[in-house]
């Protein structure tokens, strides 16, 4: 799965600035009742190891379920992908 970093969380501690981030997980939801689909979304926590140095809000990244980290980390980054940049363009939901 693709997901989107956004806003990282503000730093509680000064030696742990870049290695934790939140990621928006964007998804479709069928509703038997009304025949269609929702948008939904969650937000993971998810560590971001020192060898992603480029990272940027934005970004395109692929996650992968590893062992409690912490109460809320349960995921590290796996792949990067930059942006497309400010320009518009179609992208899969």
């Amino acid at each position: 799965p693709l997901y989107t970093i956004f806003n990282p969380p503000l730093p509680h501690d000064g030696a742990r600035v870049g290695s934790l981030w939140q990621v928006l997980f964007k998804y479709l939801a069928f509703l038997f009742k009304y025949n269609r689909f929702e948008k939904r979304h969650k937000n993971l926590s998810a560590h971001l190891s020192p060898c992603f140095r480029d990272v940027s809000i934005g970004d395109i990244v692929t996650v992968g379920e590893c062992r409690p980290l912490s109460k809320t980390v349960r995921f590290n980054v796996l792949k990067v992908t930059t942006a497309a940049g400010h320009k518009k363009q179609f992208r899969k939901f």
